[in-house]
């Protein structure tokens, strides 16, 4: 059985993006997958088949145990209406798993997501300042995703009307980059760590396992 606060990474055959997530021991000491599907769309379930497991070999076990502890703690108090979609980097959570977002338009992508797991409890995977510009999220497909959840969830207008905004502070990290740095030590990891082994991630994913579009 995988350990608890191993990542997961999928990919979308379609445009060749990639997805991540977070293994947790539930309450019943069972392992589950935590990730954020998409827009108010948070999901937590039993099997994987498509992912590839991650292990996260410098955490402590006391560490393990509190990485599943807040993802228990947001899945009980967000599970049912999920969380905000957004590349903004203008929120976070606390230990007890409550949403703080500091402006509208703040919310997650599947990889800062995870990442502020980590980052809760003081595990903190990556160091988001070494990040180069370039690297940022794809315009072309981030707009495209944005009009999508426009359309789908039109109470939350206001909130893609600023996720929108070209002068928003965009998120740059991918999944691959950050499951590349979740077996790197010391904490965090810059880009410069962690580039070469987040493509070499990406080929092995894509040529050993299934989409799971």
């Amino acid at each position: 059985m995988p350990e608890a606060a191993t990542l997961t990474l999928g990919y979308r055959k379609g445009d060749r993006g990639t997805h991540c997530g977070v293994l947790y021991e539930s309450k019943d000491g069972s392992i589950s997958m935590l990730h954020l599907a998409g827009h108010r769309m948070l999901l937590s379930v039993k099997a994987w088949p498509h992912y590839m497991e991650i292990p996260t070999p410098r955490l402590l076990p006391a560490q393990r145990i509190a990485i599943s502890d807040v993802c228990r703690f947001i899945f009980e108090k967000h599970g049912a209406k999920g969380l905000p979609y957004s590349a903004y980097i203008a929120q976070y959570f606390t230990p007890e798993g409550d949403l703080v977002l500091d402006r509208i338009g703040a919310g997650f992508t599947c990889t800062t997501f995870v990442a502020d797991i980590f980052r809760t409890r003081g595990c903190a995977l990556v160091d988001l300042t070494t990040w180069p510009p370039g690297n940022a999220l794809s315009d072309r497909f981030f707009a495209w995703l944005v009009d999508l959840f426009r359309v789908r969830y039109p109470e939350d207008k206001a909130h893609f009307d600023a996720v929108a905004d070209p002068d928003c502070k965009r998120s740059r990290l991918r999944a691959e980059e950050l499951c590349a740095a979740a077996s790197i030590a010391p904490p965090p990891s810059d880009y410069s760590a962690i580039k070469n082994r987040a493509k070499r991630l990406y080929k092995n994913l894509v040529s050993a396992y299934h989409s799971f579009d």
